[in-house]
């Protein structure tokens, strides 16, 4: 991560807090509701959910009651919108919630969606990718953390690539079958089709766990491998990223890059990284 980035992130991170610190008043218990897109246990949420919860802790200690909600949010939408509804609210009863942080870019129209029924009062945090903001429909302000566009992301990865392997031939580009995924590879073709005029381009969408372990070994010289994200892969067996990308580093045949720090001891080379 820039110096640049850093210094972006920490000032994010201080202005949650004194946003929390205008929203909450000291004397009294507050509430805070955590609503993740994807399991509880994908090591960003984990470190993310640590992450909120520590600081919000130490600014206001016992007089804050956090809970955190984990959903796999495109399919909780389309199919079970009035089951979850009427067991959030048998969950929920008697707690009004002060702050809603909705974590995650299908988070945010989640929230959207059941704003009205469950959070009329409640002020919207956003922890996520600034993309998602342009989703918001309900009529009430939000303010955020915000990580950078995936297109803005992408384009310093592949500028920080060429920094490294100025001699750079083919660019294998890593991403799974999830629908978070496939915007992952919908994003890669659309901001790297004016390099392949200089680079050999392969994007590697969806492919079985075996298909990919057996392709990134057989790699020519002069390339180099952008991991994206896989929730999911070809067959639809669910996946961690985490344990994805260790096993494509160990025996991948060239350099591969990712986006987020929390994956450096996978073995990945590094990247424009984000700091949860």
């Amino acid at each position: 991560m820039t110096s640049k980035m850093l210094l972006l992130t920490l000032l994010a991170s201080v202005g949650l807090l004194r946003h929390a610190s205008v929203v909450f008043a000291q004397d009294s218990q507050k509430h805070v509701l955590l609503v993740y897109e994807n399991r509880s246990d994908m090591q960003g949420n984990i470190v993310v959910d640590q992450a909120i919860r520590t600081y919000l802790r130490k600014e206001f200690d016992v007089g804050v009651d956090i809970h955190s909600e984990y959903f796999e949010i495109p399919s909780v939408l389309e199919k079970d919108h009035d089951a979850l509804l009427n067991w959030l609210r048998h969950k929920y009863d008697g707690i009004t919630f002060d702050v809603v942080v909705p974590v995650g870019s299908s988070a945010l129209p989640f929230v959207s969606a059941y704003r009205r029924e469950l959070f009329p009062d409640s002020q919207v945090v956003f922890w996520g990718r600034e993309d998602a903001i342009q989703n918001w429909k309900a009529d009430t302000p939000v303010t955020g953390v915000l990580a950078p566009s995936m297109s803005r992301q992408l384009t310093a990865e592949v500028r920080f690539i060429l920094t490294l392997q100025p001699n750079l031939r083919n660019l294998v580009v890593v991403s799974g079958a999830a629908a978070p995924d496939r915007q992952w590879e919908a994003v890669a073709r659309r901001e790297l089709g004016s390099l392949e005029r200089r680079l050999s381009i392969t994007y590697l969408a969806a492919p079985t766990f075996e298909d990919l372990t057996q392709f990134v070994q057989k790699l020519p010289a002069q390339t180099a491998i952008i991991f994206t994200t896989m929730n999911e892969h070809g067959a639809g067996t669910r996946l961690g990223k985490s344990e994805v990308l260790t096993k494509v580093a160990e025996i991948a045949s060239a350099p591969v890059y990712s986006f987020s720090n929390i994956h450096l001891d996978t073995g990945m080379v590094g990247g424009v990284l984000l700091s949860q």
